[in-house]
């Protein structure tokens, strides 16, 4: 309460009894020296219980009890009463709330840079590094996958060039070069598989057994090859043999004659497969033109001309296209000698029409370069239409006709017959072209 009678704000009645407490403190102080600390905590308790509790409150009242009591434990108050109210205001006065402590800025950190992809494994590395193994079987299996892959194989070939292996080298150019000349020959061979009809003349030179063999004739026949009628002279040395040849898809007649005396053979197809594999594709000659493109690895294209005529040239080299089984029936109705000459085809050269993309001359080399087989035609016409009787042959009255089927089975007959047993049958001769 102040002087006028008025009841102080709390805070400022705890200021005024502290000041007050402050002051008789001071006056303790100075009195005595000995016995202050308890004289000063008698003042501090008779002030306190004189102060009115209700004005100050509790709290203020346990808080100047706790600065009485310090400044006895040895607290310099000073004794000016205005010094001990700024003293006591300051002790109670509401202190700001500390500030928060600043959190530190979170530090900006970079992503982490994302993995290097690494490139998909080219899953034909593996057989391009086949092509240089030990094993031929090993080599030609991958060398088979890769053609089988085609365009996709290309990066890997590629790269097998750089390889120090020669002969992984040796065959990704090869293949490579198979490649790019694929587009003509898959051409080639949809040409042929949609032509209907080849009416052509024809001329072919072989190297056989050590003899040119020369062979000139008309050829017409469908574009699958089944039926085929082809008048041809063959010329042998000293022999020369004129005959007819005609194919209606089931069986094939030969009506010929050599020196002075006419023959006819007939024999199926089916016999013929069976007996002399491969005879009847070489007398399909539209089909020798297929195997040709499909068993030969052509590696470089160029352009040339035929009779005046513009064409592709595509050269590459002869590849073993005969299975194990196909060459032990050749060796056993033909003999190695037949083989050898297989054996001895190293290079192949296809000259192709450009306009039309057909076969307009084509030609097989030994190592040294020579000519083994030669193939041309000229006054070639595509789709020429043709009757089913084009194909089909009567033989002439009072010519024998001898049939090879029983032939064929008489010798089968015989090479089953016991050993010890004398039934020696005379191997059927084979047809008149079947070198053709």
């Amino acid at each position: 309460m102040d002087q006028h009678g008025s009841i102080l704000p709390v805070n400022e009645a705890l200021i005024v009894s502290t000041s007050k407490a402050a002051t008789l403190m001071a006056a303790g102080n100075s009195a005595a020296t000995e016995g202050i600390s308890s004289r000063a905590a008698e003042l501090a308790n008779r002030t306190i219980r004189g102060m009115k509790m209700r004005q100050i409150g509790k709290a203020a009242a346990v808080v100047l009890a706790v600065l009485l009591l310090g400044g006895g434990a040895g607290l310099a108050l000073d004794a000016n009463a205005h010094d001990g109210l700024s003293a006591a205001r300051k002790a109670i006065a509401p202190q700001p709330a500390p500030a928060p402590k600043a959190e530190p800025a979170p530090v900006a950190t970079q992503p982490a840079p994302a993995p290097i992809p690494k490139p998909p494994e080219d899953p034909y590395a593996g057989y391009v590094e086949k092509l240089g193994d030990a094993l031929e079987e090993t080599r030609e299996s991958a060398e088979s996958e890769l053609r089988k892959a085609g365009e996709q194989a290309k990066p890997a070939l590629e790269a097998g060039l750089k390889s120090d292996d020669p002969e992984v080298k040796s065959r990704c150019e090869k293949l490579l070069g198979v490649l790019k000349t694929k587009p003509v020959l898959d051409k080639l061979l949809a040409q042929m598989k949609e032509m209907k009809t080849f009416d052509a003349d024809i001329e072919m030179k072989i190297k056989m057994m050590g003899q040119d063999m020369l062979q000139k004739g008309h050829l017409i026949a469908t574009g699958d090859d089944k039926q085929f009628a082809l008048d041809v002279n063959v010329k042998l040395g000293e022999m020369e043999v004129k005959s007819r040849i005609f194919c209606d898809g089931e069986t094939m007649w030969v009506d010929g004659a050599a020196g002075g005396q006419k023959f006819v053979q007939k024999m199926s197809l089916a016999s013929m497969d069976k007996m002399m594999p491969g005879v009847r594709r070489q007398n399909a000659t539209l089909s020798s033109i297929k195997d040709m493109a499909q068993s030969m690895d052509f590696t470089d294209i160029s352009d040339g001309t035929v009779d005046g005529f513009d064409v592709l040239v595509l050269e590459g080299h002869v590849r073993d296209f005969l299975d194990a089984e196909t060459k032990q029936e050749i060796k056993k109705q033909a003999g190695d000698s037949v083989l050898d000459q297989f054996k001895g085809m190293k290079r192949a050269k296809l000259q192709l029409d450009k306009s039309k993309l057909f076969l307009r001359k084509s030609e097989i080399f030994d190592a040294a370069g020579n000519v083994m087989v030669m193939m041309h035609f000229t006054n070639v016409t595509l789709d020429k239409p043709v009757t089913p009787e084009t194909f089909k042959f009567t033989p002439p009255e009072g010519v024998a006709v001898m049939d090879m089927d029983a032939m064929f089975k008489a010798q089968e007959a015989a090479k089953q017959a016991p050993a010890n047993q004398d039934a020696a049958t005379p191997p059927a001769p084979p047809p008149a072209n079947s070198q053709f």
